[in-house]
């Protein structure tokens, strides 16, 4: 991981993509419907008759080794936008996005298999309330691990700021969030380690992302640079211009290029 951003989904060139939105969605629609149809064919694959699970095969298999170039933080209530964006990113720089919500929402499917097979109460229709939560925290707390291997894979992490992620306190004007997985993936993404790409770039970028840690119990978006419409609208000019093969690294360098010629920082 080496640099972290922020972006409004109402910025004006997302509302253009709106109009293009049956085509992004319906792309994205057919790449994660065929995944979790894969997800699913692979649950009994972990359930073993004694009760056993090979929870590395379920964090390997649910986290496949892959090349993701952006980590999208969003509320699940986002999750078209984020689909939106991530689509975006893909078609005007060809950058991959990994969206987690895609994983997470086949939790319930796992724990519900595991609840039937393991944690039915004889005789009835019920669950033990002890078994049931025991396997609850195994599979989030395997899977938790394995996203903090991802985030720590991509080499940008991008927030989507909406209503539904990010609570301002009028009185202190401190950023909160009602969502507790937001909340994990920001104080990851505050505390884990920085690495700058081993590419050999052609700017500077020495002190662009320079990071300090300061812990709260409220998230901090304070050291994600916030990309607003005349950035993004300069750097889709710049990567029509100069990145026509779309190459994720050249639109990253890009990106990185624009926030230090402006100094906003």
């Amino acid at each position: 991981m080496y640099a972290k951003f922020k972006i409004s989904a109402d910025l004006d060139l997302f509302r253009e993509v709106e109009k293009e939105k049956e085509k992004y969605l319906e792309s994205s629609k057919e790449f994660y419907e065929r995944n979790k149809v894969e997800i699913r064919k692979g649950l009994e694959n972990y359930l073993s008759p004694d009760g056993r699970m090979n929870m590395k095969e379920l964090e390997e298999d649910w986290f496949p080794n892959i090349k993701a170039d952006i980590f999208l933080s969003h509320s699940h209530q986002d999750e078209e936008k984020a689909k939106l964006l991530a689509f975006f990113l893909k078609e005007k720089f060809g950058l991959t996005t990994f969206i987690d919500s895609m994983v997470w929402k086949n939790v319930i499917d796992l724990l519900k298999k595991i609840d039937e097979k393991y944690n039915k109460i004889e005789g009835t229709s019920s669950y033990s309330y002890e078994k049931s939560t025991r396997a609850a925290a195994n599979v989030h707390l395997t899977l938790m691990m394995a996203l903090i291997k991802m985030i720590d894979k991509c080499e940008c992490a991008i927030f989507m700021d909406t209503p539904n992620s990010l609570e301002i306190s009028n009185s202190s004007e401190e950023e909160f969030t009602g969502s507790p997985w937001i909340y994990s993936e920001i104080e990851i993404l505050n505390r884990i380690q920085q690495k700058k790409p081993t590419r050999e770039k052609k700017i500077g970028m020495e002190n662009i992302f320079d990071e300090y840690f300061n812990p709260r119990y409220n998230i901090q978006l304070k050291n994600f640079k916030e990309i607003d419409s005349k950035i993004l609208e300069e750097w889709l000019l710049i990567s029509n211009d100069k990145n026509k093969k779309l190459n994720s690294e050249i639109s990253l360098d890009i990106l990185y290029e624009i926030i230090e010629n402006k100094k906003l920082y």
